[in-house]
């Protein structure tokens, strides 16, 4: 019966999965791209931000992000491996070498590495959010279809990718030939 349920749930992810690489395709074809450049890693992810926001905002979301994960690795990896079962999955060679390693490094970091690695994430967390909003800007949806997009992109991609957002309308939610008069700044500033 176990067995049963997770080859459904198997199942289940590879066509989620699907779909939103379908949708993704769809998404990169609005955008103007060749649809299977979706399929590429981190080049999918710059010719987003690229078409939603900037390609700045992407290496400093990159950066972000990397700097974070490696500085929360390197001073808080030891509450992971607790929690992962600590000795019981090396041998005790194993185990008393990466402890050994960790304690130097933590000798030559700073005691608020943790504290700063969870602010970069926060930050990360934060680009990541604003990102989203722009994508559903960009097909001239608001805030709530971003945060859907964030929580349920296999629900909220398909939506815009095979939906009738057919108009990619650009990273502002204005037409590419707007007239400078129509932008946010020359209206409120």
């Amino acid at each position: 019966m176990e067995n049963i349920f997770l080859i459904l749930l198997a199942v289940l992810m590879i066509a989620l999965s699907i779909l939103v690489i379908a949708a993704s395709f769809r998404i990169f074809r609005k955008f103007g791209e060749k649809g299977w450049h979706c399929l590429i890693p981190v080049y999918s992810v710059c010719v987003s931000y690229k078409h939603c926001w900037n390609v700045r905002w992407f290496f400093m979301w990159l950066a972000v992000s990397a700097a974070g994960t490696v500085l929360f690795l390197l001073s808080g990896g030891g509450y992971v491996e607790r929690l992962a079962g600590g000795a019981d999955r090396y041998s005790i060679m194993q185990y008393a070498a990466r402890i050994a390693v960790r304690s130097e490094l933590q000798h030559m970091l700073p005691g608020g590495f943790f504290t700063i690695a969870v602010i970069l994430l926060i930050v990360s967390a934060a680009i990541d959010l604003v990102y989203h909003y722009r994508i559903s800007r960009s097909f001239d949806h608001g805030a709530a279809f971003a945060a859907g997009i964030l929580f349920l992109p296999f629900i909220f991609l398909p939506i815009l990718g095979f939906g009738s957002s057919e108009v990619y309308i650009g990273p502002d939610g204005l037409m590419g030939d707007a007239a400078p008069e129509d932008t946010f700044s020359s209206r409120y500033m």
